[in-house]
């Protein structure tokens, strides 16, 4: 059975009153003791009794009371604190974090107006004010990049110098055109989708490949990778390169990329291209890409551009190949509607 709610307001009757402050005296009092005992603090309660003629009782007793007030008011000016100097300390404290939220809101503000601009929105119904502080965060932005790719240089410069301390300062200048090199070659080489028989249903050439090397590289990955046990990894060495490859019912989705590039990344790319020509055919098979093989190269034209991922969302790519459906079925149509005016006009 619970237990009633009791109503927090003034006892009037003496006799329950009195039996109130002794109850509830009893039960503050072990809860001091047990606080004294277990934490090892100091610590004594003085009541006043409910009566004019009555004299304060204190616990554990007068004089241990008496010597913890006089210690309490020895204690140093700055570790006391009064509720006026408490209210300070909250309010200087609530309004720090106030202006810090509303920096944060500004910046954050600044950002959507920046990626808008970019989307094609312009900034005509921006103020003044607005566009100085949006060029102060671009012109921070930009020192952070700054920054970030001067940390990355000593890093490289840092580990390349390990194996050879006395380096001069044409060397330095190698090391850091290496570096961006490095740094602007991490991309995807080439797409390969190859059936079961060897036949090639798609390519995309991301570098440079003469038409001879093309095909001889088509001929050495076909003999490479269908010849590997469905209990081996997706992963290839190859050419100083790393093909990752994943089959998909009858075909082989193969790309190309460097040696220290992420092969689970690329992973998910291939499944993100499955996934998006799935949602578009229905249930792809070899046959739509035979059949359909144009719209295979816009969906991965829409994926990836320059050997990068251009974009995530599929529910994008498959409302910008709707669209190009549509114009394509605009265009038909207005070509045979020439094509109709014209057979009459020769009639």
């Amino acid at each position: 059975m619970t237990r009633k709610k009791i109503k927090l307001a003034y006892i009037t009757n003496d006799a329950a009153r009195n039996a109130t402050y002794k109850k509830r005296k009893k039960g503050l009092i072990k809860k001091i003791s047990e606080l004294t005992t277990l934490c090892g603090v100091e610590a004594c309660v003085v009541f006043y009794p409910p009566g004019s003629n009555s004299r304060p009782e204190a616990w554990p007793s007068v004089a241990a009371a008496r010597s913890l007030f006089s210690e309490y008011k020895t204690l140093p000016v700055s570790r006391m604190m009064n509720q006026e100097s408490f209210l300070e300390q909250l309010i200087t404290k609530t309004t720090n974090r106030l202006e810090k939220l509303q920096e944060e809101n500004r910046r954050k503000e600044l950002t959507k107006i920046m990626f808008q601009n970019l989307g094609g929105n312009g900034l005509h119904n921006v103020k003044k004010e607005d566009l100085d502080e949006l060029g102060w965060l671009i012109d921070q932005n930009l020192k952070d990049i700054d920054n970030r790719i001067h940390a990355l240089i000593k890093a490289y410069l840092q580990k390349s110098e390990s194996g050879n301390r006395h380096l001069s300062f044409r060397g330095t200048q190698i090391f850091v055109l290496d570096f961006f090199f490095r740094l602007l070659s991490r991309m995807i080489h080439f797409v390969l989708l190859i059936s079961r028989q060897g036949k090639v249903r798609l390519t995309k050439w991301y570098s440079p490949y003469s038409q001879k090397e093309r095909t001889k590289v088509i001929r050495e990955l076909s003999g490479v990778i269908l010849t590997r046990g469905p209990k081996l990894c997706n992963f290839v060495d190859w050419r100083g390169f790393k093909v990752v490859y994943k089959r998909y019912a009858s075909l082989y989705f193969c790309m190309c990329i460097d040696q220290d590039d992420n092969e689970l990344e690329v992973l998910e790319i291939i499944h993100h291209f499955v996934e998006i020509l799935d949602r578009y055919f229905g249930s792809v098979c070899e046959l739509d890409l035979i059949f359909n093989f144009h719209k295979a190269y816009y969906i991965l034209d829409e994926l990836l551009l320059a050997g990068e991922l251009q974009e995530s969302s599929k529910k994008t790519i498959a409302r910008l190949i709707a669209a190009q459906d549509s114009l394509v079925e605009t265009a038909k149509e207005q070509a045979s509607s020439i094509s109709n005016i014209i057979a009459q006009a020769t009639k």
